[in-house]
């Protein structure tokens, strides 16, 4: 028994096929191919050689499937929708389809700052969802799509963009009661005497892996011991909120003025934050990421 080989089919004679069954005859889809009738029956006869098997039953007002043409019908209509979803990505209709891209921020920027930036730019583009994670493993940084944050120049085959006229301040808050208790500092020298609560995953901020107030107003080498470390951002605020110390925090997020933290320090300097955003090269050819970086780029 001799098996048939799909490796043998023509593809070119295979659309064609596909074309004459949705017609339903050979003259309208030769009109519609623009091609000759005798050219497109000839082709079909070779196609139903090379299956063995009679595709089309022929009557004086056009064709009929028969069995084993309605089967590979069906097969080739599924491949036709195929390859148009193809053609439609190679012809830049990238936006049209459905998509996830994942993002990577640290908690600093993912509590607020991004918030106030995607909504024109997910209006544009309402088939794109994003997934934005901020406690994401070392080894599960490569299952991300984006970066947003500092430069990560340690990590290899990664294309980065700086993100420059984005800034979030950083600046230093603490209780009216706590402040009442220890005193206002005046100058950066006043923080060895104050409580500073700290962040627990410094890799996690979005500038110097070093927070701020550790260094500032010491000489080289020396810093700061924290008074309290807590685990996460809303923990600064709470500790804040109840007296505890002195905490840096994100000018914009969420919950300072419910809270009545003031701002300590008005006058000092701080931190000059540039963020990134980074993607690695193989997704470079992706319109989605391509489309967000230069809206970002783009935001005053």
């Amino acid at each position: 028994m001799s098996f048939f080989n799909v490796n043998n089919i023509n593809w070119n004679r295979l659309k064609l096929f596909y074309f004459v069954a949705k017609e339903g005859s050979i003259v309208g889809a030769a009109k519609m191919l623009n091609i000759s009738q005798p050219a497109l029956s000839r082709s079909i006869q070779i196609l139903e050689h090379s299956f063995k098997k009679e595709l089309f039953y022929r009557h004086p007002r056009g064709v009929l499937l028969t069995y084993s043409g309605t089967k590979i019908f069906q097969s080739t209509e599924r491949i036709v929708k195929e390859m148009g979803s193809l053609q439609e990505i190679f012809n830049n209709s990238e936006n049209k389809y459905e998509e996830t891209l994942k993002i990577y921020l640290p908690p600093y920027l993912a509590s607020s700052w991004i918030y106030k930036k995607l909504d024109n730019f997910l209006c544009a583009y309402p088939n794109l969802h994003l997934e934005i994670s901020t406690n994401v493993l070392q080894e599960n940084l490569k299952d991300m799509d984006i970066f947003i944050g500092k430069k990560l120049s340690d990590r290899q085959q990664l294309i980065e963009h700086s993100l420059h006229h984005l800034t979030m301040p950083i600046r230093l808050f603490a209780s009216a009661g706590y402040l009442q208790y220890k005193g206002i500092p005046l100058a950066l020298n006043d923080l060895d005497n104050h409580h500073l609560i700290s962040y627990e995953d410094s890799t996690q901020l979005p500038y110097d892996s070093i927070l701020w107030n550790w260094k500032r107003g010491k000489e080289i080498g020396q810093k700061r011991k924290p008074y309290l470390v807590v685990p996460n951002l809303e923990g600064l605020l709470s500790a804040a909120k109840e007296g505890l110390g002195i905490v840096e925090l994100p000018k914009d997020m969420p919950g300072i003025s419910e809270a009545q933290l003031i701002h300590v320090l008005p006058e000092a300097e701080e931190p000059l934050m540039e963020i990134f955003f980074s993607y690695f090269e193989q997704m470079s050819d992706s319109k989605w990421i391509i489309a967000l970086r230069d809206y970002l780029k783009e935001q005053n």
